[in-house]
């Protein structure tokens, strides 16, 4: 080989590699990065095309949720409901000139409460213990009135502690199953 070939062969050779560096390696690239450009906006014109598309049944669902979400929180008993029925015993305990002492809700069954989400079809109740202090006709009425109420479902512990003078306290256990909701006003 002579000279001047060797000398042609490593010029066209340089070529090559210059224009396969210099415009095919860069042009490749590129056209690489906008194939993935591409693929990537299908991708999501796609993804958009199916949230569109479902996208009224998702408004649906989102109503019916709403409803429900409504249904359950008007069944649901507040803290409210509970302090509101131990504002109404003590005031009901007072206008029979009665001492109320003490009232002790379950601390088990008000966690258990807090815990559940309530079953249209399962109404809550809870469980209360009243402490009384006063005479047995008071006592009396005091009962009556109880069992009369919306909430009451009916008597599970009655005890009474004291002496049978007539100017003598006596004390009242009383326990009785209550239904949590939402309390009428009495008026």
């Amino acid at each position: 080989m002579s000279k001047q070939t060797l000398t042609y062969s490593a010029v066209g050779l340089a070529v090559c590699l210059l224009w396969f560096f210099v415009v095919y390696v860069p042009f490749h690239k590129g056209y690489r990065e906008t194939n993935g450009q591409i693929a990537k906006a299908e991708s999501q014109l796609m993804d958009f095309q199916r949230t569109i598309s479902e996208l009224p049944r998702f408004i649906e669902r989102q109503k019916s949720l709403l409803s429900l979400k409504n249904d359950l929180t008007s069944r649901l008993y507040t803290k409210k409901d509970v302090l509101k029925l131990f504002d109404r015993l003590q005031a009901e305990a007072s206008a029979k000139h009665l001492s109320l002492n003490e009232i002790t809700p379950p601390v088990e069954e008000l966690l258990y409460l807090n815990s559940l989400i309530p079953d249209s079809g399962q109404p809550q109740f809870l469980n209360i213990g009243l402490k009384l202090e006063g005479d047995y006709v008071n006592f009396g009425k005091f009962v009556e009135v109880i069992e009369q109420a919306d909430y009451f479902r009916g008597i599970n512990l009655c005890k009474m502690y004291g002496h049978t003078d007539d100017d003598s306290k006596i004390t009242l256990h009383l326990g009785f199953k209550a239904l949590l909701g939402n309390l009428r006003e009495e008026g």
